[in-house]
């Protein structure tokens, strides 16, 4: 049995500013309450979604009370994820500078 399939259309985020790309790429696995594992969920995604997710994740962490909030949070055990996933996306200056 095939699992869900996440994918959006290009067409559909055509013309997008960078924010509302970002959203339509991970809001179909952006967990909600009734999630039980985040990770399992987020797996089903494409690496690509799983990337952005996690930076979002992360970045939305940070801006709200640091890299103490992030960790302390939940979205901490995400850590090994936000690693991949900046490596994925090829931002090696933020990579750096959690490293």
């Amino acid at each position: 049995m095939k699992g869900p399939n996440f994918r959006i259309p290009r067409s559909s985020v055509q013309g997008s500013d960078d924010e509302s790309l970002c959203w339509a790429v991970v809001e179909r696995i952006w967990p909600d309450i009734t999630c039980e594992n985040e990770l399992a969920h987020i797996a089903q995604g494409t690496a690509g979604q799983q990337a952005v997710y996690c930076t979002m994740l992360f970045a939305r962490e940070v801006d709200n009370g640091g890299l103490q909030q992030f960790f302390a949070n939940s979205s901490g055990l995400y850590w090994r994820h936000v690693m991949a996933s900046l490596e994925l996306l090829g931002a090696s200056e933020h990579l750096t500078a959690l490293a």
